[in-house]
């Protein structure tokens, strides 16, 4: 009998039936029941034509790689010919331009650049630029301070700039990105830390002026230092390569055993013995110490021969046009004096404080001159309280802002709010923003069918309070007093003190001020002199006015008796005993008015001087008189001095009778400020600030947000309102990404600032104008929106909620905060203030966020038996990719299995790795979407939907030996199909070896 086919080919069809019925299991199940021989035979037989066939396919698959290499090389030539640019400008420039390699060397560099040049240009150059002319010089500095500004968004500051000239090399291929490669024979000099690639940067300008920072590899060699750097990209005339370091808010120097000093961040400390720039661009600020071992009298005045020179400190630079001496201490020595000299200058000048702000010179000049500016300090070895008339000066660390507006607290040491005696109101708040509400503040939720089931809403707000405190005024009586402000306002000084003090028609008071501020608040008056005649000194100060809540004095207890000197000492000793009589617990703050230098002073209990400016009484009565203080205030370390000069002349330094260095050390010394009054105008000002000062300056808002939410940059709305208190009008001072007209003059700055770190995403601030006094009087609000980070579901999902919310920290008609599982919406919160010169940093309460997410439960099931539920049946819940396992598990003895913390708007595959004995394994995943609303949709392998009973999705399975009784016919046509060939093939073997036999 003959057949068109053999029964080679007829196995070989049985196992692709078999195959194609993707139940190997099943088919196990059907060959059990076949004869082994026979069936052995078969599969022996088809294992032989797949191994043949798989040889075939081999060899197809290796002439289709040959054929897509062929395509790929085709298409690579094709890619390479227009690389540069597109083909057009290749056939517009190839007999313009040849693409080179120019190489340069010279004392300093080899440098390589390959790029497309025109015929003929060789005249490419790399250097190291040493000398500049004016106008180079300028446009450099002013480079160097766009840099600046632009690193300051990124909390960055240039450690060291280095400028590399390139010559006009005239590249004309468009398109086409030049690549440089530059090596330095000997390294390049970066000062101000460790060269790293982390800390570099490259920087070219474009034509329109602005910045650009360039990818760039930088080299270095074994010993980590950096020797070359390469890089592609548009050249420019000049690269900068720049060292960075975060920026400070301030900068502490401990120069030896001498003495520590506070100054603004922009000044960079340097290791010793740094290689230095060849190319400076910077100012460098180098400190002499000069030191005396003598005793005896040094003051200001005492000549630098007394002094030797003893070290140098070459270690501080800065970028900006000045620096601020923040304070300056020394636990070892006393700081007699000081001089500056700014670089390239030939005076020195001896200061009279011992902090404010220097202007600075940059190190290199056009005509090639080198210089440092110069602090000079002079020491001497401290002495036993009392035992000399010693200048020790310890100038106290106080808050400021730079001239740059970079904002600081640079105290030595930053007040809480449980030191200050009158902590403001401030609170955090939060409103979840997909709760279907509508938040007055943005607009995100406002269009029907947004999604912001991720976003949420922060308020921090803060409300000023007026704080109770007592003054005690201090005046100067001396005859002096009777002569005129000045030469134009001829008003007597003690009259000016007078109307001041007392008010005038239609012009309040001081008096009155301070009562009506508070109506806790009293204030006392002492007047001082130094009668010749009573050289015991006890008619040398009364008391004026005691404690009370009077809002005039006479003026016959302010005018100055006749022939009178100058003792500031016995005016301290009255106060005193005024002070100790005040047993409240309200703020202490004294007025010092004088129009002239000590001239009388008590040492231990006796009265020296002699009452004039002539000879040397002016030093010692002085220095007397600085001790005298230094004592006294460590009775009342909190005490506020604020100090007045009333005199035209006062402030004079080469004037010794005008010389307000003592009334300046008694304010600096006790966190208040000495003021020079030429003018009844500038005395009325002067006690107004004293007023204000109680009130909150320099105000911040600062928001460092966690890692669990990030600023909603698509549609932030940030806002800044002002609520009056009493009549609860709104005023809107920030929006729509600006200060509106309403607030200008009451805010400097809103920004926002991106940060990469493993607990924070940004932060927001929020600054007030550096002289804006906020009291009482309103609310002041900044709100936004943010959206919680992939962080926070990853989170949730491993470990659950970390925190609780603060009480309080919920939005009016929220609910999703105070007492609340969640995790923190920021890493901390802070205010910072100022009052009565003092900063003070209060940090705000802890809201919390949630992640709104969705769960289901499976339950596995017989498909004939429903009721027989099918446990230890293995899942896998994956993403999107199909990889990679979401969450895993298996069913429990009820068949179920729950899948939690699913996201919205996101799909899921749901693989079943193990069935249960007995039972089919699909291979392909079931779908699970999760919808924007958070309904969850199961689709199976065909897309039909699972069906829901109840809070379960039923899927069923089948049995190994199990046809399904509806739907399709599935495996089964394949199945017996198979079991057909493999009779036939049988039957046909049989024949064969009957006609063999």
């Amino acid at each position: 009998m003959k057949f068109m086919f053999g029964k080679r080919w007829l196995s070989i069809f049985a196992i692709l039936l078999l195959t194609l019925s993707n139940c190997s299991p099943t088919i196990g199940y059907a060959l059990e029941n076949m004869s082994e021989s026979t069936s052995s035979s078969v599969i022996s037989s088809a294992e032989e034509t797949v191994s043949k066939s798989e040889t075939t396919t081999e060899m197809s698959q290796s002439s289709e790689e040959i054929v897509e290499m062929k395509q790929a090389e085709e298409n690579t030539e094709t890619n390479r010919s227009d690389a540069p640019s597109s083909s057009q400008d290749l056939a517009d420039n190839s007999a313009e331009s040849v693409q080179k390699i120019l190489h340069y060397e010279d004392e300093y560099v080899t440098a390589d650049l390959n790029a497309y040049f025109g015929n003929g240009v060789e005249n490419f150059s790399v250097t190291l630029p040493r000398m500049k002319n004016s106008g180079k010089w300028d446009a450099e500095r002013e480079y160097v301070n766009q840099l600046s500004q632009y690193l300051v968004n990124q909390n960055l500051q240039p450690a060291d700039v280095q400028q590399i000239e390139i010559s006009d090399s005239q590249i004309v291929k468009e398109g086409y990105k030049p690549r440089l490669t530059v090596n330095f024979k000997t390294s390049l000099g970066l000062r101000g830390g460790l060269v790293t690639k982390e800390n570099l940067r490259l920087v070219s300008t474009n034509t329109d002026g602005s910045l650009v920072f360039h990818d760039a590899e930088f080299h270095f060699d074994t010993t980590g230092t950096l020797i070359g750097l390469t890089y592609e990209g548009i050249l420019g005339k000049d690269i900068h390569v720049v060292m960075v370091k975060p920026l400070a808010e301030k900068t502490t120097v401990t120069l030896g055993q001498y003495v520590q000093m506070q100054l603004d961040g922009y000044v960079l400390e340097e290791e010793e013995g740094q290689t230095a720039s060849k190319v400076p661009l910077n100012a460098r600020l180098k400190v002499k110490i000069f030191r005396s071992d003598a005793s005896g009298i040094f003051t200001i005045l005492s000549p630098i021969d007394s002094f030797r020179e003893e070290k140098t400190f070459d270690v501080l630079s800065t970028w900006k046009p000045s620096f601020n001496l923040l304070g300056i201490e020394s636990e070892k020595f006393d700081i007699v004096k000081m001089n500056y000299r700014q670089a390239h200058q030939s005076k020195t000048d001896s200061l009279m404080y011992f902090n404010g702000e220097f202007p600075v010179a940059s190190f290199h000049q056009e005509s090639g001159e080198e210089e440092s500016n110069v602090l000079e300090i002079y020491l001497q070895n401290r002495m036993l309280e009392g035992t000399g008339m010693i200048l020790g000066l310890r100038t106290r660390m106080l808050g400021y802002r730079s001239s740059s507006g970079f904002r600081s607290v640079t105290n030595a040491t930053v007040s809480n709010s449980s030191v200050d005696q009158a902590p403001i109101t401030q609170s955090k708040r939060i409103d979840y923003l997909g709760d279907g509400g509508n938040n007055p503040d943005t607009s995100v939720d406002d269009r029907i069918g947004t999604d912001t089931h991720e976003l949420y809403r922060m308020y921090l707000d803060m409300t000023g309070t007026k704080e109770p405190f007592d003054t005690l005024i201090v005046v100067d009586r001396s005859t002096s007093m009777t002569d005129p402000m000045n030469s134009v306002d001829t008003q007597a000084r003690y009259l000016a003190v007078y109307e001041a003090l007392n008010g005038t028609a239609g012009r309040q008071g001081l008096l009155s001020k301070l009562v009506g501020f508070h109506p806790e608040n009293q204030v006392a008056i002492v007047g001082f002199q130094g009668y010749p005649g009573y050289p015991s000194g006890d008619q040398d100060s009364t008391v004026i006015a005691n404690w009370g809540r009077s809002t005039s004095v006479a003026l016959s207890n302010i005018q100055p008796p006749y022939n009178n000197g100058t003792n500031y000492t016995a005016g301290l000793r009255t106060a005193g005993v005024v002070l100790d009589q005040n047993q409240s617990s309200r703020k202490k703050v004294m007025i010092f008015i004088s129009d002239g230098v000590p001239t009388f002073a008590f040492v231990n209990g006796v009265r020296y001087g002699n009452g004039t400016i002539s000879g040397n009484n002016p030093y010692y009565t002085r220095d007397w008189t600085l001790n005298y203080f230094n004592s006294w205030i460590g009775k009342y370390p909190k005490l506020p001095i604020y100090t007045l000069g009333i005199s035209s002349e006062f402030g004079n330094s080469d004037n010794l009778s005008a010389n307000p260095y003592v009334l300046n050390h008694m304010s600096s010394q006790t966190g208040g400020f000495y003021s020079h009054v030429a003018d009844s105008q500038a005395l009325e000002r002067t006690l107004q600030k004293i007023v204000d000062d109680t009130k909150l300056s320099l105000v911040s808002i600062n928001d460092q947000l966690s890692q669990y939410v990030s600023y909603y940059a698509e549609q932030p709305d940030v806002k800044v309102v002002q609520t009056n208190r009493q009549t609860g009008q709104v005023t809107t001072l920030y929006q729509n990404g600006a200060v509106t007209s309403q607030g200008v003059g009451i805010l400097q700055s809103v920004t926002h600032t991106a940060v990469n770190a493993s607990d924070s995403t940004g932060k927001v601030d929020l600054n007030f104008v550096d002289n804006f006094k906020i009291d009482d009087t309103y609310t002041y609000t900044i709100s936004y929106n943010v959206k919680v980070t992939d962080r926070a579901y990853e989170e949730k999902k491993t470990s659950g909620y970390n925190a609780h919310g603060d009480s309080g920290t919920d939005y009016t008609g929220n609910s999703t905060s105070s007492g609340q599982a969640g995790f923190r919406s920021n890493k901390v919160a802070s205010l910072t203030y100022i009052r009565n010169e003092q900063p003070y940093e209060k940090e705000y309460d802890h809201p919390v966020v949630q992640v709104d997410t969705r769960q289901f439960t499976l339950q596995k099931s017989d498909s004939k038996e429903t009721n027989l539920l099918l446990e230890n049946v293995c899942f896998e819940l994956r993403l999107s990719d199909k990889k990679t396992v979401f969450a895993s598990g298996e069913t429990d003895s009820r068949g179920n299995i729950t899948f939690t913390d699913l996201r919205r708007a996101k799909t899921y595959y749901l693989y079943e790795t193990k069935a249960k004995d007995g039972y089919t394994l699909p291979e392909n995943p079931w779908t699970v979407d999760v919808a924007v609303d958070g309904t969850i949709t199961i689709r199976d392998q065909l897309g039909y939907t699972v069906s829901k009973s109840g809070e379960q999705y039923r899927i069923v399975n089948h049995k190994l030996y199990q046809l399904p009784s509806t739907g399709g016919y599935g495996p089964a046509v394949y199945i017996l199909l198979g079991v057909m060939v493999i009779t036939l093939a049988s039957y046909l073997f049989y024949e064969k070896r009957k006609q063999i036999a």
